[in-house]
């Protein structure tokens, strides 16, 4: 047993898996006595047998023995299975063994004869060497012991002497252990030493991993780096990354793999009925936890074995990736190693939570792509909605548009129902996407209500768009559609316009007179609008500007609610203008014009200091909305800079910027954020949902409160396209801790569908109207 353990340690050390059975095979030869020989390496079940019907088996019952002797007495009882343990140092750690001896019982008899008889001559010889030593006592006893000190000296090890007078025997025992202390000792450091060295390998490793998944926004990007970084550490030989998709696990990435383990066939599956379900990779996503196979040499990964032995494969971790701990899993994370038995407890730890980053990581990526979809896409068509069209605008240096509007369309909903209604938009969606590919003239988007859009190409001139349109006309009123054995024919109205100032309106405003005129097609001209247009500027700007003289330009105060305690949280101050027989003229009438004449610093001005005044002796946080034109206003910075300053109101203020105008300037907007956070101000963001800039970097904008854009809210009981919109707007701002506010809120049912989608707060008539005070 002794010189099998000897003759085993150095090839364990070195993970030779393949001498280990050929020294068990040798151990066995011309041995007829001997029925088998095994190894475990984890005290359960065996790995190496001489009998290869053994290998995997659990370990038998049998006596566990500490050295040859005692097995002689064991055989006179007739036992004829001993086990014997023994210790040993891989790079990993220290590791405990079994050696399985299993004698056949026809020569136990024979083996015993042979072992007394061998007592025997052993006592004779003993005796022989007794009569030697005696003659040689004298020089033993003071040669051979210096001899042997001065070998221990100089070796530091050796094994225990005994030497004639007790004191030197004791001495040199006790010098001995001291050096074996010290080897083990100093074995130890080396081992703690190396499993330092390799945690912190994995650690770097790791870092590395998470800051791609704090930089990267690309899912394929980042699911390739960490699998080829994973496989790159020192022992782990290959990593992969794969997605749930009905009862198949599906490999999305794999790090280079010579040796093709991860081949075409390779398919693991969640069917019970399946084999490969019983495997650790399957485990991990049935079980929704992390799965170790210590050793490819388990039964369950039986029919990857050979595969796998050829790869160099040891063993491996299954890590289901997830949004959350209590989450679902949706895909899994593989690392296979060389290691024959296992992985570091430690080493286990951080794969777990690298595997919970990456989950997180992976899940918030789609959230955002889904959000990102819900607000540039018309759900009930599928087709781009306004919000692409305004950015595929911004991209032509000359745009050219041909908005399209259904006839009659609200007959159809009165007179069939609004499913029939909603299943004309879409059939027609259809047709008309298929007349525009036909002719290869644009792009096709979705705008409100029954209206369509199409961005036409640089190269499509007046004369193509009145073709163009003339061919979607006469194609519309020849196709029936056809909805419950009901034929439906329909009829279009185009209004166009080109250049980039108000394109779409323009186009709606021609599409309006050709309606107004009964005819199919008008191409929108400057006197459509102008002349009314000037008409009612000159009027507004001198209603403004008397009511700035006369100080009748006042904030309004619409209370904010919490959602969990119903109690009104904070005010929005809104900009109101009196007239001078007291009507109050809300600001859609007056803003605009005032933007366009120079008036609107001044309103800002009076809303502010108004605001702060009334304020000043309240608990209550004020919201205060501003435009981008606000902030890139330098007098006004002053102005707010000053007065916030003076006030000392800054940790209740937040300052509302209109995410509906288009954010374009965003250093400077951030450069505004960050001076005022440092007299404690919160921002917003109004009207979210409403508006066409980059999504990306308005959240990098670092908000305090997203508020919904009412147009998503007013009718969200109703409406399953908005509740999808909004439910997607209210799980990306609680995984980036925003809170978010619902805007008109008109009814209890209106609420109730908010507060259980967990919107944070609401503003609406249903709590509160705007009020001139505080009370």
């Amino acid at each position: 047993m002794h010189s099998l353990q000897n003759s085993l340690i150095p090839i364990l050390k070195k993970c030779d898996l393949t001498t280990v059975d050929n020294i068990v095979k040798y151990s066995t030869d011309k041995r007829e006595f001997i029925k088998s020989i095994s190894i475990s390496l984890d005290n359960k079940s065996i790995l190496f047998s001489s009998d290869k019907s053994l290998i995997g088996a659990m370990i038998p019952t049998g006596i566990l023995i500490e050295n040859e002797n005692s097995i002689t007495t064991q055989i006179k009882l007739k036992q004829t299975v001993f086990l014997y343990q023994f210790s040993y140092v891989d790079s990993i750690g220290s590791k405990q063994a079994v050696i399985i001896l299993q004698l056949q019982p026809s020569t136990a008899g024979d083996l015993l004869l042979e072992t007394i008889y061998n007592d025997l001559l052993a006592v004779d010889v003993a005796i022989f060497i007794m009569i030697g030593v005696m003659l040689l006592i004298i020089r033993n006893t003071l040669i051979a012991p210096m001899v042997e000190f001065n070998n221990l000296i100089s070796e530091k090890n050796g094994s225990e002497k005994k030497f004639f007078f007790y004191e030197l025997s004791a001495l040199y025992k006790n010098l001995l252990l001291s050096y074996k202390e010290l080897n083990n000792h100093k074995m130890e450091l080396q081992l703690a030493w190396e499993q330092d060295e390799y945690l912190k390998n994995i650690l770097q490793t790791i870092e590395e991993i998470n800051s791609i998944l704090i930089s990267s926004a690309s899912k394929k990007e980042i699911i390739q780096k960490c699998c080829d970084l994973l496989a790159m550490h020192g022992s782990y030989i290959l990593s992969w990354i794969g997605f749930v998709n009905d009862e198949n696990i599906e490999i999305t990435y794999s790090s280079d793999d010579p040796t093709k383990y991860i081949d075409e066939n390779f398919h693991i599956s969640l069917n019970p009925n399946d084999q490969t379900s019983l495997g650790p990779t399957a485990r991990a996503i049935i079980k929704n936890k992390t799965e170790i196979l210590l050793t490819v040499r388990q039964q369950e990964f039986s029919i990857w074995r050979q595969k796998a032995e050829i790869a160099g494969i040891g063993s491996s971790i299954s890590l289901p990736l997830r949004d959350g701990v209590n989450s679902p899993p949706f895909g899994v994370l593989v690392v296979y190693s060389s290691h024959p038995v296992g992985f570091l407890q430690e080493e286990i730890a951080m794969l777990e939570e690298l595997a919970g980053n990456i989950g997180f990581t992976l899940a918030s990526l789609d959230k955002r792509e889904e959000l990102e979809r819900s607000l540039t896409t018309d759900h009930l068509t599928g087709l781009p909605n306004r919000s692409s069209l305004y950015k595929a605008i911004e991209k032509q240096p000359y745009p050219k548009l041909l908005v399209i509007n259904i006839n009659r369309f609200r007959d159809i909903n009165t007179v069939y129902g609004f499913d029939a209604g909603d299943f004309i938009l879409r059939s027609y969606a259809v047709f008309l996407h298929t007349l525009v590919k036909t002719q290869a003239v644009g792009e096709l988007f979705k705008l409100a209500g029954d209206e369509f859009a199409v961005l036409l190409n640089d190269n499509c001139n007046q004369s193509c768009v009145q073709r163009f349109s003339n061919y979607i006309f006469e194609n519309t009123v020849t196709q029936p559609f056809f909805y419950k054995d009901i034929d439906i024919w329909l009829s279009i109205t185009a209004g166009f316009c080109d250049g980039t100032d108000s394109i779409i309106e323009n186009s709606e405003i021609a599409l309006r007179k050709a309606k107004s005129k009964k005819i199919s097609y008008i191409a929108f001209d400057a006197s459509l609008r102008q002349n009314k247009e000037h008409e009612e500027n000159i009027y507004w700007y001198k209603v403004i500007k008397d009511a700035l003289n006369d100080d009748r330009i006042v904030p309004f105060f619409h209370g904010i609610v919490n959602n969990t305690t119903n109690k009104t949280y904070k005010y929005e101050a809104l900009a109101r203008l009196i007239m001078p027989d007291g009507v109050i003229i809300s600001p859609f009438k007056f803003l605009d014009i005032a933007k366009k004449t120079g008036l609107y610093p001044e309103i800002t001005k009076s809303i502010v200091a108004k605001t702060l005044q009334t304020f000043k002796d309240k608990d209550y946080r004020v919201s205060i909305n501003l435009s981008t034109e606000d902030i890139s206003n330098k007098e006004l910075l002053t102005f707010l800079r000053d007065s916030i300053y003076a006030s000392k109101m800054g940790q209740r203020v937040i300052f509302e910027i209109l995410e509906s105008e288009g954010i374009e300037n965003y250093e400077e907007i951030k450069a505004f954020f960050d001076e005022f956070r440092t007299f404690g101000c919160g921002f917003a963001i109004d009207d979210f949902g409403a508006g066409f800039s980059n999504f990306e970097r308005l959240l990098k904008l670092q908000v305090d409160y997203l508020k919904i854009d009412g147009s998503l809210i007013k009718n969200i009981q109703h409406d399953k396209n908005a509740q999808i919109i909004v439910k997607n707007i209210q799980n990306f701002a609680t995984d980036l801790g925003i809170a978010t506010i619902a805007e008109f809120v008109s009814s209890y049912e209106v609420y109730e569908v908010v507060r259980q989608m967990g919107i944070t707060y609401s503003q609406g008539f249903y709590f509160h109207e705007p009020v001139p005070k505080i009370i």
